[in-house]
């Protein structure tokens, strides 16, 4: 796959550089965080004929859906870092005619269309740039249509699964995100097919998103590095990871942490920062410690962080 950050994105240009204890530099998340108690199933964005895109519709009144719509917006301004979140989705005269103008303009696309809480996400992200929103969502319907994301069963990628590289927890974090975990040095490039964890990856993703928590928005991401070498950078992989968090999911990942990261990995981070520019500010490099003290209770620590 060839990989370019879309020429229309004017946000990524900001601030790199930013290596404190909290966030290291640059990068966007593209799926939502919230959610408090047990992970309820949350069905995709119904597109046609792309039925997983997104987040579902609600399916109770129209002011109890504009409630839960303004409540998630607020959510993720108040726990993503400043200038990389969302706008509100308050129904106001300037929101309801651009998504009446959006809907308007998907009619002719011909990869399908999305449900309207998916195009309010899209608008979300571009800031009310029906133009900008019509194209990335042309884009990630035509991506699913290509890359058969709704056809991605748990068998398909049974045995992506099974070395133990990546896995949805069981249990959201504190912060009421579904959690995503890589072993990164359970990931050997070359050794298979990479369709195969690109299939895995984009699994995964779907499911978190289908346990977002009532006003859940975004997702974590934790990549566990302890073990890591060479044998286990994979850049071509990494520009998957961005090209489809930015352009197929904006801004539903709400964070993205690096445990207890080698020196070894310090070459490879400064060769990826660039990329994902005023979004590396999702990344936080952590401890094992840190990690299980800030991010989850004793009773939700994944296993391999206890």
């Amino acid at each position: 796959m060839e990989w370019a950050l879309p020429e229309s994105c004017g946000e990524c240009s900001a601030p790199t550089g930013l290596l404190d204890t909290q966030y290291i530099a640059n990068y966007e998340p593209s799926l939502p965080i919230d959610g408090t108690g047990t992970a309820r199933p949350k069905l995709g964005a119904h597109a046609s004929p792309s039925p997983k895109v997104g987040v579902r519709l609600a399916r109770d009144s129209r002011s109890g859906r504009q409630q839960r719509q303004i409540c998630r917006a607020q959510q993720t301004l108040t726990k993503t870092p400043p200038g990389l979140s969302t706008i509100p989705w308050n129904g106001t005269s300037e929101q309801v005619k651009a998504l009446e103008e959006l809907q308007q303009r998907m009619e002719s696309c011909p990869y399908g269309t999305a449900d309207a809480e998916t195009q309010q996400w899209f608008l979300r992200d571009r800031k009310l740039d029906v133009d900008e929103a019509a194209q990335k969502l042309s884009d990630m319907l035509k991506w699913r249509l290509e890359f058969k994301a709704d056809s991605i069963t748990e068998a398909n990628v049974a045995e992506e699964a099974a070395t133990g590289k990546a896995y949805l927890h069981s249990h959201l974090d504190v912060n009421d995100r579904p959690v995503i975990i890589v072993r990164a040095a359970k990931h050997f490039t070359g050794a298979r097919p990479p369709e195969e964890s690109k299939k895995l990856c984009v699994h995964l993703l779907e499911k978190a998103i289908s346990e977002l928590p009532e006003g859940g928005e975004t997702i974590l991401g934790i990549f566990d590095l302890r073990g890591f070498t060479s044998k286990n950078a994979d850049l071509g992989f990494v520009r998957f990871l961005v090209d489809i968090f930015f352009t197929y999911y904006p801004k539903r990942l709400g964070q993205v942490l690096f445990v207890d990261a080698p020196w070894m990995f310090q070459p490879g981070w400064e060769m990826v920062k660039p990329w994902l520019k005023k979004y590396a500010a999702l990344v936080r490099f952590v401890s094992r410690d840190q990690l299980r003290d800030e991010f989850f209770t004793p009773s939700t620590v994944p296993e391999d962080f206890r």
